[in-house]
């Protein structure tokens, strides 16, 4: 056996611990959380937490050339405690792609650069009026907030938008029982909110009320905190973008809106740490796990994960160690759930158990809707499938039989 001296194990230990002391220190110097809060045709608006290292003095905005890989600086924010700045971009800034790169940095009281302290990339596109910064990593768990931005409103008095997203990846974080939070268009309107949060989609409508006041320009609709769920890409879309206007009491489409990301388009890689965990559930009257789906929440009830992957009839799912609630959900089936599930090293698998047939309608309870459903797709009067509780491909008396062995069940 290979042994080693302790002048080897003082020097990986020396080595380790100059490693956390450079990568503590490039924290230290960086502004943190930086966000776009403010876009138009001809400028741009950022806040960031300050940093904490006394060296730094400063900030610098950077315009960066990103095929010499070059940066160089546009505007200087004095002050340490700074934490937001404004910027007016001139047209021979953008390059033949309409399209100008910007970070931002901090500086000694020489006004120089500090090495490490370079923020990511933010990308402004003009022609197309978006904001769309550069593909940057996120790790599961971590919030990254978006703001959805209205441009050029004409005596607005209401407006609208949809937002989707793959659940799988991505989940808003619930405020106040709402995904999403009032911008600084009509903050304190009207509000609807349909949140399909299975398949990932958001409608939100907000009107003005009492002594309302067109508006005309620009702002910032809402607000969207999305949680990383899992690996992947969000694929976080903004869609039929309208307003009312106070002129005619016409609904309008809006010709020019974006996200604002307060970081970078991201995709999500998983944290250090986690692990591994097998699921297993039964679909009552089924072989395989239609549909199956499970959540995980953690103990404020808030979505952890969300995972549909299926192998070898188990549900895979990626976890730090913690304390935790499983839900097994399918189509067709009552929803089954497990608390203080505690996930550790020596969590190979969670056996959940069997999930009751008989939903029809997936409300969680079995009862005369889903007996109405059935009788509807019984006399082929629908076409779909929803109480074919055995996957045979067909709604029968077998069908009935289930409906009828669990009828008044609720699921948990």
């Amino acid at each position: 056996m290979r042994s080693f001296s302790k002048t080897s194990i003082l020097l990986c230990l020396f080595f380790l611990l100059v490693f956390i002391t450079a990568y503590a220190l490039e924290e230290d110097i960086k502004p943190k959380n930086i966000r776009v809060i403010s876009l138009t045709g001809s400028s741009i608006s950022f806040e960031w937490e300050p940093a904490t290292d006394d060296s730094v003095k400063g900030y610098q905005l950077y315009k960066y050339d990103i095929q010499n890989t070059e940066s160089n600086p546009i505007l200087t924010i004095d002050g340490k405690s700074s934490t937001s700045c404004s910027y007016d971009f001139a047209e021979h800034l953008f390059d033949d792609n309409n399209t100008l790169y910007l970070k931002i940095g901090s500086i000694n009281t020489n006004n120089m650069y500090i090495s490490g302290s370079m923020s990511d990339l933010f990308t402004i596109i003009t022609d197309s009026c978006s904001a769309v910064p550069s593909t940057n990593e996120v790790m599961v768990g971590d919030t990254v907030q978006y703001a959805v931005y209205f441009k050029n409103l004409h005596d607005a008095i209401s407006a609208s938008f949809t937002l989707d997203y793959d659940p799988l990846v991505v989940q808003p974080v619930d405020t106040s029982g709402s995904p999403i939070s009032p911008g600084d268009l009509f903050a304190n309107g009207l509000t609807v909110v349909n949140w399909d949060a299975e398949n990932g989609s958001i409608l939100f409508s907000i009107s003005q009320q009492e002594n309302i006041q067109p508006y005309n320009g620009d702002g910032i609709l809402g607000y969207i905190d999305f949680k990383a769920l899992n690996e992947g890409e969000p694929n976080i879309q903004l869609s039929n973008t309208k307003y009312v206007s106070a002129v005619d009491g016409d609904i309008h489409q809006l010709a020019y809106h974006y996200l604002i990301p307060s970081q970078q388009q991201f995709s999500i890689i998983p944290q250090p740490n986690t692990i591994a965990v097998n699921v297993a559930a039964k679909l009552q009257y089924k072989n395989a796990l239609d549909g199956i789906k499970i959540i995980v929440t953690n103990a404020n009830n808030e979505i952890v994960t969300i995972s549909d992957m299926v192998v070898e009839n188990l549900v895979q799912v990626t976890l730090l160690p913690g304390t935790y609630t499983l839900k097994a959900t399918a189509p067709g089936h009552l929803d089954l759930a497990k608390t203080n599930i505690t996930i550790d090293e020596t969590s190979a698998q969670i056996d959940l158990g069997t999930l009751i047939a008989g939903d029809a309608n997936n409300d969680n309870q079995i009862d005369e809707q889903d007996l109405a459903i059935l009788r509807n797709e019984y006399l082929n009067k629908v076409s779909t499938t929803d109480s074919d509780f055995n996957g045979d491909g067909i709604v029968d008396l077998i069908d009935l039989t289930i409906l009828g062995i669990n009828y008044h069940k609720t699921g948990n």
